[in-house]
């Protein structure tokens, strides 16, 4: 990538097609299957408790059953993340584009209830 001048005078950036790619595939933009890479993750949201003032859940990776992500008390619902604890929308955006655990296209679903 350099910047160079462009004929009108002003200064331009250029960067080469792979460049280009690879800050798309970084930011999510792109989907990883277009480059012969692992297309996407299925995550699991499991409700573990939702009784009384208390919450909690966690975020598992389906094919490790491996807890990515534990939600503990209301904070995401207070800061408008998630409108309620079957918001799976707003936690896929909030883990794509808040935390950065999760790639565009990979597929959050809701896990087995309580």
């Amino acid at each position: 990538m350099k910047i160079v001048k462009a004929a009108s005078g002003k200064q331009a950036v250029k960067m080469s097609k792979k460049e280009w790619q690879s800050i798309g595939k970084k930011a999510g933009w792109m989907k990883t299957a277009d480059f012969g890479e692992d297309p996407s993750t299925t995550f699991e949201y499991h409700i573990n408790l939702d009784e009384r003032g208390e919450f909690f859940a966690d975020v598992r990776n389906s094919q490790t059953d491996e807890t990515v992500f534990e939600i503990k008390g209301f904070e995401i619902f207070e800061e408008g993340y998630m409108s309620s604890a079957d918001d799976v929308a707003g936690l896929k955006d909030y883990l794509v584009n808040v935390v950065g655990l999760l790639k565009y296209d990979d597929d959050l679903i809701l896990g087995s209830a309580i």
